[in-house]
């Protein structure tokens, strides 16, 4: 078995460049093994006995990207020189390639809201946005988390080589108290298995623990570039990563008389035996989340009554008439707002005659 010369190895890709010097020779010759380019073969001679075989082991030497070609001659001792004069002719075909995924953000990030700097999240484009990617910054930032709950994000990882690949990935912390900043983002696998021009995605959960601003630096590596270092690793991608811990909040506009311990106080005039006055409470949610607010109004002599008006802009008002003894809470009324909505409720006193004994 010999080299074809004409059909020498070569890559098959222009831009290839041979790394070592033993990629320029034409073939070696050693302890029965013929080398020659990225292949190897053993043995590359031998007798064979009538109805018996030989098993030639090729081996690719995978260490320059390309395609490659080699042409081989089979030569048997005794053959019909008439048929192949210079020798049976057999091709060797190789195509090296390395795993690698797609760079691309908005690709990656396509489930998510981009922006270019920091200063376009106060806009109202992202306004309600609850995950948003900062393209200037590499930072990814999960928004309006609530304390104590779980953010989900996913991050489309796609493998567009030929070959399958292996992705490490961790989370790790950057700064002061990188332990409390760690342990708050979590990744639902460490690893990911992607088959050639596949994708899989790549989980990270948020759970802050209070209303404080939290970072870290989500890093992934690419195992086995190199045959040399099979369990080597490559950084491919890394971003910040940023989220705060946020709570529903909701304060009164109206009445803004304060009793002396500084609580919002509804003062009605007198009112005559019969008549009705009514005095407006007026919800603004200044929070950044939607909140829901339970309002139990405690009346002993059952004169005030509690009920939504008209022209609110919150999602939802719902009043109870609640049943009890006299000094429990008889009227109770809950209102589900969205950040920067307000709901106003009016709040009535029936001045009622007094039974006699009272």
């Amino acid at each position: 078995m010999v080299p074809d010369e004409s059909n020498s190895a070569k890559p098959s890709c222009p831009n290839a460049k041979p790394r070592r010097e033993s990629f320029q020779r034409k073939s070696t010759l050693h302890q029965n093994r013929l080398t020659i380019g990225v292949f190897s073969l053993f043995p590359c001679t031998g007798s064979l006995l009538p109805g018996c075989q030989q098993l030639v082991a090729v081996d690719c030497v995978a260490e320059q990207l390309g395609s490659w070609s080699q042409g081989l001659l089979f030569d048997i001792t005794g053959r019909n020189p008439l048929e192949h004069p210079d020798g049976i002719p057999y091709r060797l075909l190789a195509d090296i390639c390395k795993p690698g995924i797609v760079l691309d953000m908005a690709s990656i990030f396509e489930e998510h809201h981009l922006c270019q700097n920091s200063s376009q999240l106060s806009s109202e484009q992202f306004g309600t946005a609850e995950s948003v990617y900062v393209l200037d910054e590499n930072k990814f930032i999960f928004r309006n988390a609530l304390v104590g709950q779980t953010a989900k994000a996913r991050f489309k990882i796609t493998n567009n080589s030929k070959v399958h690949c292996v992705l490490n990935m961790a989370i790790k912390g950057v700064g002061p108290k990188t332990s409390r900043n760690v342990e708050v983002f979590d990744l639902s696998t460490t690893t990911l298995n992607i088959p050639n021009q596949s994708h899989a995605f790549a989980v990270v959960t948020f759970t802050p623990h209070s209303v404080h601003q939290y970072s870290a630096v989500f890093e992934a590596t690419l195992e086995g570039l190199y045959r040399a270092t099979p369990t080597s690793k490559s950084k491919v991608l890394e971003f910040d990563l940023m989220g705060e811990g946020t709570l529903p909040s909701v304060g009164v506009e109206r009445p803004s008389l304060r009793s002396s311990k500084g609580t919002p106080m509804l003062a009605f005039r007198r009112v005559l035996v019969g008549r009705r006055h009514t005095l407006p409470l007026v919800l603004l949610n200044d929070g950044n989340v939607p909140a829901q607010v339970q309002i139990d109004m405690l009346d002993k002599n059952r004169v005030f009554t509690l009920k939504a008006a008209p022209g609110n802009t919150c999602s939802s008002i719902q009043s109870t008439q609640l049943e009890g003894p006299t000094d429990s809470a008889p009227f109770q009324l809950q209102t589900v707002s969205k950040e920067g909505d307000s709901s106003e409720h009016s709040d009535e006193m029936l001045q009622r005659r007094r039974k006699e004994g009272d």
